[in-house]
């Protein structure tokens, strides 16, 4: 078998922190590729997880409304947090549930992992789908978390997608999943 892409490798011969923030850590990389020889900027933060709670019998959306620094704007988004040291996803993705929305799930399947921005950073969004909603606690934010919690029909959301309040990539992305996901139980609920 012929190596299609080895030509494409870069071979990292050093990394060095220059930049601790708290949320993410700044590494430059200093990496070769034949004749080629580069540094490059690299991202390093923490995987985080998007969970898409649905309603299935509303075919509806459990969604957080709160602002954004980055675009300056208040978006409704799923809700979502950084995977804490130690912690796996499904974990993280189960706690972040409870704390924003004050609900758990009878069912939390993982429908995907990917690298939000590859290109520097080196982190992944694990995105999951949380059905068999039960909310009856309080919810339990971060010190400087502010939100609402809102029911918001699947059908607003698909033709909201891309325009304001509905502009969070990373939400984008997960509704994506979602699709797939639902498409993926269509066969198994015409069995029944």
């Amino acid at each position: 078998m012929v190596d299609r892409e080895g030509h494409l490798q870069w071979i990292e011969l050093s990394r060095t922190k220059i930049a601790e923030y708290g949320l993410f850590d700044i590494y430059a990389a200093r990496r070769t590729a034949g004749r080629r020889d580069a540094e490059f900027l690299l991202l390093d933060a923490p995987d985080w997880v998007t969970i898409v709670p649905y309603i299935e019998e509303k075919e509806a959306f459990l969604m957080v409304r709160q602002y954004r620094h980055g675009s300056g704007t208040v978006t409704l988004e799923f809700p979502a947090g950084i995977v804490d040291s130690g912690e796996c996803a499904a974990e993280a993705a189960r706690r972040e549930l409870l704390e924003e929305t004050g609900c758990t799930a009878g069912t939390f399947d993982e429908v995907a992992a990917v690298n939000p921005n590859p290109a520097f950073m080196t982190n992944r969004v694990h995105t999951f789908v949380a059905t068999g909603l039960v909310c009856d606690a309080e919810l339990d934010l971060d010190e400087n978390e502010i939100l609402d919690v809102e029911t918001v029909p699947v059908e607003r959301v698909a033709k909201g997608l891309g325009t304001d309040p509905f502009i969070n990539g990373i939400m984008v992305i997960s509704y994506t999943w979602f699709v797939r996901w639902r498409e993926r139980r269509r066969p198994k609920e015409r069995e029944r």
